[in-house]
């Protein structure tokens, strides 16, 4: 799992959390389980704006996340505005 915050113009920045999942994970059921915890332990504006799933991260040789990569790949994504946010 990894984060990247995204400018947007609206909110200033907003943060999109990056998810490598094996093949036989159903992303809809992740997704939901995120948001729940995401919305249980976390301020409205600590909550991640998004979650994208990946099938491979960026990784060094000795198998460390590359943040840089990440943040760059992801950079360009623009986050949809969810409901909790156009009430803001």
């Amino acid at each position: 799992m990894a984060m990247s915050v995204n400018n947007d113009g609206e909110w200033g920045e907003r943060m999109l959390v990056v998810i490598q999942l094996n093949k036989q994970t159903e992303q809809p059921a992740i997704r939901n389980s995120i948001q729940l915890l995401c919305e249980q332990r976390l301020a409205r504006f600590q909550q991640p704006a998004d979650i994208v799933f990946s099938d491979t991260l960026p990784r060094t040789e000795a198998g460390k996340l590359q943040r840089r990569q990440v943040r760059d790949q992801y950079r360009q994504i623009k986050i949809p505005v969810n409901k909790q946010q156009e009430t803001l």
